[in-house]
């Protein structure tokens, strides 16, 4: 905000503003910009969390991975490197095929209880107005 007071030929400017008071200059919604401290502090409360579940997630996507081209035994033993060998015999060994169908079968039919029980126990809820908000 600006005080301007006119004598006759000169021109009296005061500054009141946030900047001229010797504080950080306001942000676009009058806001001053955080700190690169005040930023940091949700990641580093998360960092732990995080590293957990990187850990639980992706070394054993990734002991998968490796062992999917090898032929190991689950309980010791040492396997060899087979490469597709195990896709292959995935894609045609009968008993893995019929597993395949019926996990199929029972994801679809699951998913699609679910849809109608959650859509049968949305039903009955109001919906919320807009005056409400």
């Amino acid at each position: 905000m600006k005080a301007t007071a006119a004598p006759s030929d000169a021109t009296l400017t005061v500054d009141t503003s946030r900047r001229a008071a010797g504080r950080a200059s306001a942000g676009p919604h009058g806001r001053k910009p955080l700190t690169w401290k005040k930023r940091s502090t949700p990641w580093i409360y998360m960092a732990p969390a995080m590293l957990v579940l990187l850990l639980m997630t992706v070394a054993p996507a990734i002991f998968i991975f490796y062992s999917a081209f090898r032929n190991d035994k689950i309980l010791g033993g040492v396997g060899k490197f087979v490469g597709l060998d195990n896709f292959i015999e995935a894609v045609t060994n009968a008993s893995v095929q019929h597993a395949f169908l019926i996990t199929f079968g029972f994801v679809a039919v699951a998913v699609i209880l679910e849809m109608i029980l959650g859509f049968a126990l949305a039903l009955p809820v109001p919906p919320r107005s807009a005056a409400a908000t």
